[in-house]
């Protein structure tokens, strides 16, 4: 309600409690009058008064009543359904799985201390606060969809693999459940790949020297140096690393992203 609204309802409301209580008042007061010699009490003034007094209630009741359904935000008209927020963009390296924390047992299990799987455990938390903020900015300033927060969002991850390093960045990723390999799952005929010998399976560890976690990282790659520039891929075949040489660009090959044990710390 507004202002002059919650003043006219108090009034009315303040009203309606001194009729309330006359009424109440002067059908005591006439019920307490003695008996007369038959056992009723004598006809008078006072009873109806008191059916005056309550008729006025029942229609400043009634003016009440009317007052508060219309002053209601939500009278005449239904609720507007509210807007559900697009999802926050999954933070690089894979999906998160749902229900899952991060699992610092899994981590101790390749050799990280309890301190250590601590630490990464509250990296990520802080990082997943940068997601957040950085998706909350996005939506009120109305650039959630654009290219600009995939940018963003990208550089969140890049600055936290390089506060960490490759192999706390490759554990961080596991240990909170998200994908953190790339695998070949079809090559393009007449291709780059094609050419150069990558095959359906190959796991992409790293490209130009750099290690990749995720299919983003790798197509950002491809677009950066000099097109055509020869450039090293190792990828991981049955268990043993392959270098292949590649025209920097384009490869032409499928992707699937993949969750993956990180290699033994220790």
């Amino acid at each position: 309600m507004g202002a002059r609204a919650l003043v006219l309802a108090a009034s009315l409301g303040a009203a309606l409690g001194l009729l309330l209580g006359a009424a109440a008042g002067l059908r005591l007061a006439s019920d307490d009058r003695p008996l007369a010699a038959t056992g009723n009490p004598p006809a008078g003034s006072g009873d109806a008064r008191v059916a005056e007094l309550e008729a006025e209630v029942a229609r400043w009741r009634d003016a009440y009543q009317k007052l508060a359904s219309t002053q209601s935000p939500d009278a005449g008209a239904e609720a507007a359904p509210k807007a559900i927020p697009p999802p926050a963009a999954a933070p690089p390296g894979a999906q998160p799985q749902p229900g899952k924390g991060f699992d610092e047992r899994a981590l101790v299990a390749r050799g990280y201390t309890e301190e250590e799987a601590r630490r990464l455990r509250e990296r990520f938390d802080a990082y997943q606060l940068d997601e957040l903020y950085l998706d909350n900015r996005a939506q009120r300033e109305g650039w959630r969809q654009d290219p600009r927060f995939l940018q963003e969002s990208r550089h969140l991850a890049e600055v936290l693999q390089a506060e960490l390093g490759d192999r706390d960045f490759d554990a961080l990723l596991y240990g909170a459940g998200r994908n953190n390999r790339v695998k070949v799952v079809g090559v393009l005929p007449q291709s780059v790949a094609a050419r150069s010998g990558l095959e359906d399976g190959d796991e992409v560890v790293s490209y130009d020297g750099q290690r990749i976690f995720e299919a983003r990282a790798l197509m950002h790659a491809t677009t950066e140096g000099t097109a055509d520039q020869q450039t090293e891929m190792i990828v991981r075949r049955d268990g043993q690393e392959q270098r292949i040489v590649v025209p920097r660009g384009p490869i032409g090959i499928r992707l699937q992203a993949a969750r993956v044990p990180p290699e033994a710390y220790r």
